[in-house]
């Protein structure tokens, strides 16, 4: 699911930085190409998944901010076919953090409500066997 649009990309990182990681036809037509960046926000929406599939049930519905902005940073990184620079990888990678904190449950999304996963809820029930150890059985030793 893309948690984000490519309009939310261009607003975050501006049209020209959109042109330039997008733009791959040859030669270059100097307009966003909506397909390639639309399906790095699909890719980034499928990561982001992964992660808030341990805490929610997806799909979460209208997504947070932090989501949006989340899936605009991993898009970002992954529209580098080249190295990205260090801030780029820098912002990818404390996602990433952000992520894990977030499938931990230390991290709540603000907003998003609903049941957790099935394999989340419920009680356990643990059936133990007798105690081999008493005082009576320990008497005398």
């Amino acid at each position: 699911m893309a948690y984000a649009a490519v309009q939310d990309l261009i607003t975050r990182y501006g049209q020209q930085e959109l042109i330039e990681l997008s733009d791959r036809a040859d030669p270059p037509t100097g307009t966003v190409d909506a397909a390639v960046a639309g399906q790095a926000l699909a890719d980034a929406g499928d990561m982001i998944d992964t992660y808030l599939a341990v805490q929610y049930a997806l799909p979460i519905g209208a997504a947070p901010p932090s989501v949006v902005d989340a899936a605009c940073t991993i898009a970002r990184y992954k529209l580098h076919r080249v190295a990205p620079t260090e801030k780029v990888r820098q912002d990818y990678e404390d996602v990433l953090k952000w992520l894990a904190l977030v499938s931990k449950g230390t991290v709540r999304l603000p907003g998003v409500t609903g049941p957790e996963p099935a394999g989340r809820t419920g009680t356990v029930l643990m059936q133990l066997p007798d105690r081999q150890f008493t005082r009576k059985t320990m008497r005398g030793l």
